[in-house]
């Protein structure tokens, strides 16, 4: 039914991370760089891979590295702890009834991207 709706409108200006922070959208899991030069997954104080609140906002954004073949390529290690990280973060957003409804990419040489979850019928 969701997917029905959006294919019945008219199609929508393309969203950037610009207009998503903007309007305050939260990034869950923000990259820490490490001295590598290379994006690492972000642990809270308790070692959790994203926050435990139970107040999760309506639209999230969901950070991932931007050249995952190419990290996987320089730090094979990394690259499974980014998978893993990734996995566990959806996991426990997919339980919660959250869905995939965009995808961002913030190019350049400090290239970003982003999975934009939301929850239900929530959108920007």
């Amino acid at each position: 039914m969701r997917v029905n709706r959006r294919l019945s409108r008219r199609p929508r200006q393309s969203l950037d991370l610009a207009h998503f922070l903007a309007a305050g959208t939260e990034v869950l899991n923000p990259t820490q760089m490490g001295a590598d030069g290379q994006p690492h997954p972000t642990l809270d104080d308790q070692g959790n891979v994203m926050p435990s609140q139970d107040d999760l906002p309506a639209i999230c954004l969901v950070e991932i590295p931007s050249d995952f073949p190419g990290l996987k390529t320089v730090n094979p290690g990394l690259a499974l702890d980014w998978r893993l990280h990734i996995r566990a973060v959806f996991q426990n957003l997919f339980a919660r009834d959250y869905l995939v409804t965009d995808f961002v990419h913030l190019p350049g040489t400090m290239a970003r991207s982003f999975y934009v979850l939301s929850y239900g019928e929530s959108t920007l």
